[in-house]
């Protein structure tokens, strides 16, 4: 491969990486893309790009998504007046 065709091919790389197609996204969460679609915003949290008729996920946003069910799942799963007392590896 010559230098121009390497160089797009690492565009194509770092731009798979910032927005994720639907499939992609469903496979990361773990879920399923019909899933996905029902808790897509509007619908539900998940977060989206849209571009034209294009939808697309942010690694990033996708990230924050999951670290804030985290937090809200062991926020719940704590008893009121239960001191919370996080484990170290």
């Amino acid at each position: 491969m010559n230098r121009y065709h390497n160089h797009r091919a690492e565009q194509s790389e770092s731009v798979q990486t910032l927005l994720l197609k639907p499939i992609d996204a469903a496979r990361q969460l773990g879920v399923s893309e019909r899933t996905l679609w029902a808790q897509t915003h509007p619908r539900g949290p998940i977060p989206c790009v849209r571009i034209g008729n294009c939808v697309r996920y942010s690694s990033d946003q996708l990230r924050h998504f999951i670290e804030q069910q985290a937090s809200a799942a062991v926020e719940s799963s704590v008893a009121p007046g239960t001191p919370f007392v996080q484990m170290e590896n």
